[in-house]
């Protein structure tokens, strides 16, 4: 899984993956992220069933839930 992040300034992220009832399965980031573009590289989602799960990006300035679908 590869996702691209940008922010205006330097900041501390935490990328979470949650399963659709809302549980937190892993913490796939979690450190600084500076300010400009980022792509972040997650390695081993292989071993997850298939189904929609969602990705939490939080920092000190608010939070981002995507969805992702795992179809292997």
């Amino acid at each position: 899984l590869e996702m691209s992040l940008s922010w205006e300034a330097h900041t501390e992220i935490t990328v979470a993956l949650f399963d659709a009832q809302g549980r937190q399965l892993h913490v796939l980031w979690h450190g600084p992220l500076s300010a400009q573009r980022q792509t972040l590289r997650f390695e081993g989602l292989d071993q997850l069933e298939q189904g929609v799960y969602f990705l939490r990006v939080q920092s000190r300035e608010g939070k981002v839930v995507t969805s992702v679908l795992i179809n292997q």
